[in-house]
């Protein structure tokens, strides 16, 4: 049945196109999205156990504001997995997979080995999810 959690002190801002993804049925890893008029950055952790929000305090190669990407849980790694994302203009960014570690909250930048043509890493509003030790991508664009 759905439930809402009571109000907590603190949340985040309301954001659309922002990615969420669910860990071990006990934490929401929620990042960036657009206001309406900027794009976001941060990264928050709802635990479910607790019913609250924190803000996390991430390092590392931290990614810049972005709407429209998928952040998915990879169990075999322990980390989140972010691919793509527009920027404020509606532009696929090209800097398009970051690994952020579980617990540790430490952003990586991940390159690609070898010719992997942009269309296939530089895209928004797609869907990505585990399967097995692979992660699917579909869908998408380049630009709204």
């Amino acid at each position: 049945a759905w439930t809402r959690p009571a109000p907590s002190k603190t949340a985040p801002l309301a954001r659309t196109h922002h990615a969420c993804c669910l860990i071990d049925d006990t934490e929401i890893i929620l990042h960036g999205g657009w206001t309406g008029f900027k794009l976001l950055n941060c990264t928050w952790r709802f635990d479910c156990v607790s019913e609250s929000w924190k803000r996390l305090e991430t390092d590392g190669q931290i990614p810049p504001g972005r709407f429209g990407h998928t952040l998915t849980w990879s169990p075999a790694c322990q980390a989140l997995v972010m691919i793509g994302g527009l920027d404020n203009r509606g532009i696929a960014l090209t800097d398009t997979v970051y690994i952020l570690q579980h617990k540790t909250w430490n952003w990586k930048l991940v390159r690609a080995a070898g010719k992997v043509p942009a269309e296939l890493l530089q895209r928004g509003m797609h869907t990505a999810c585990v399967w097995d030790r692979f992660l699917v991508v579909f869908g998408g664009t380049r630009q709204v």
